[in-house]
């Protein structure tokens, strides 16, 4: 259960979210009064998911636009996990900044 949330602004010093934070607590990464990532965090502290809220203007690898990334603290060369779809459930979660045909878009599976 998510006990905590706070917010981090871009600026010139913070460009990106800690890898460690407050167990069960989540940070939004604000620019421009937007969120463009929220980060999750476990009961450890560690990351558990992040949900970013664009395709960081590359359409060809984020058709969906939003998306997550689930952390695996087991693979040492990349923890941060592929690009991965929203569930229906995670994007009601998350519908303060995820909403369906502005900045997310289920795609066909072939």
């Amino acid at each position: 259960m998510i006990k905590k949330r706070f917010v981090i602004k871009i600026d010139n010093s913070t460009r990106k979210l800690p890898f460690e934070g407050e167990p069960n607590s989540i940070i939004d990464l604000v620019a421009d009064n937007k969120v463009k990532q929220r980060r999750i965090y476990g009961e450890n502290g560690k990351v558990l998911k992040d949900i970013d809220t664009s395709n960081h203007n590359k359409p060809k690898f984020h058709p969906m636009g939003a998306h997550k990334h689930i952390y695996n603290h087991d693979n040492d060369c990349k923890p941060h996990g592929s690009i991965e779809d929203l569930t229906e459930e995670e994007i009601n979660q998350n519908k303060d900044i995820i909403v369906e045909g502005v900045n997310h878009y289920y795609v066909k599976q072939l």
